[in-house]
């Protein structure tokens, strides 16, 4: 049922109002009357109506106050205001807040109903509206958890797979008509959360958060900002992580030409020592120079120790200047580097250095 509350201080007003109202529709019901603001306001708490029909003109507490308080205390009800006063003023306060219809006394039965039909129309909408958005998040929720992740690794083709998967789910299925425009500004406000959740040690990246001020009010529109928006932050961090990837890689590699020769060296303390996880510098290492990080300090050691070598140090010297307390462990990875064992490479420098 549609409950309906009128407050008029006059009675015989409030009389013939509930007589229009109760013929009108089987679903309208006047579930209480009031004649003033002050008593209006009590009733609404108890009675939660759906509609207030009041009049603007009243003893102790006028309709716009009444209106007032009961914005105060968020109530969800609208409003539809009965005046003998036609006056600017009046219309202003009542768009202020939202009232949904004015109607001047005397008014005739249809336009007393063609009012109210119209408010519950609007109400029916709205419960609608809350419905389908509810579907829509729950429905486009894991291709938001998706998205999230695909931004974060710059995975193009399976961003453009959820963006796809999202308008499918809310744009191409829904009236224009259902106003779900808002839940494209609730979509960015999940990405952001999301993805500070992956940048809180990555500051650098905290600017490129998705941003957008102004909504469109269609549907379809909104949607295309919001891609817009997407492939924008994805572009933008893309230019970001390569800036740092950049800066990070090369002062990694300088720390591990520093350190080269200590056997305590490892991908786990490398990261601990700039603050990241041993998974992310190996994914780092490997995506910026194609190799991954033992790989890379293993040539960096050998090549060290074919130039001492090469100056004449003993294999045993060279294994530990290299880094390497297990000979062994040096020389089977010194053969499988160079192609040959450390007693090989430096018979091949001294059979060389005589041929000269």
């Amino acid at each position: 049922m549609y409950r309906i509350m009128v407050v008029d201080d006059e009675c015989v007003f409030r009389k013939g109002l509930y007589k229009v109202i109760s013929n009108a529709d089987s679903e309208y019901e006047i579930v209480g009357e009031a004649e003033d603001g002050a008593e209006a306001l009590e009733m609404a708490g108890r009675l939660k109506p759906d509609l207030i029909m009041t009049d603007v003109y009243m003893p102790v507490m006028g309709g716009l106050e009444l209106i007032r308080e009961i914005r105060k205390r968020e109530y969800n009800v609208d409003f539809i205001i009965l005046s003998g006063y036609d006056e600017f003023k009046f219309a202003q306060e009542a768009i202020k807040y939202g009232v949904e219809e004015y109607l001047l006394k005397p008014m005739d039965v249809d336009e007393v109903k063609s009012a109210i039909q119209r408010v519950y129309n609007k109400m029916l909408l709205r419960i609608e509206t809350d419905m389908l958005y509810k579907r829509c998040m729950v429905n486009c929720m894991g291709n938001l958890e998706r998205l999230a992740e695909n931004i974060w690794l710059l995975n193009d083709n399976m961003i453009k797979n959820d963006l796809e998967s999202i308008k499918l789910k809310t744009c191409d299925i829904i009236p224009e008509k259902y106003k779900i425009t808002p839940i494209f500004s609730d979509f960015v406000n999940i990405l952001n959360d999301k993805l500070k959740e992956k940048i809180r040690n990555d500051s650098y990246c905290s600017r490129y958060l998705i941003k957008i001020y102004e909504w469109e009010k269609e549907a379809v529109k909104a949607f295309m900002q919001f891609e817009c928006a997407v492939w924008n932050t994805l572009k933008e961090l893309k230019r970001g992580k390569n800036h740092k990837y950049n800066h990070l890689v090369k002062m990694i590699r300088e720390y591990i030409a520093e350190r080269a020769d200590d056997a305590e060296l490892s991908l786990s303390e490398t990261a601990a020592h700039f603050g990241f996880n041993p998974s992310y510098v190996s994914t780092l290492f490997k995506e910026e120079l194609g190799i991954s990080f033992i790989e890379y300090i293993t040539a960096i050691r050998i090549e060290k120790a074919r130039r001492l070598l090469s100056e004449g140090m003993k294999a045993s010297e060279a294994a530990i200047a290299s880094g390497y307390n297990d000979y062994p462990h040096f020389s089977k990875t010194f053969k499988k580097i160079t192609g040959m064992s450390p007693s090989e490479y430096i018979e091949k420098i001294y059979t060389t250095s005589i041929q000269r």
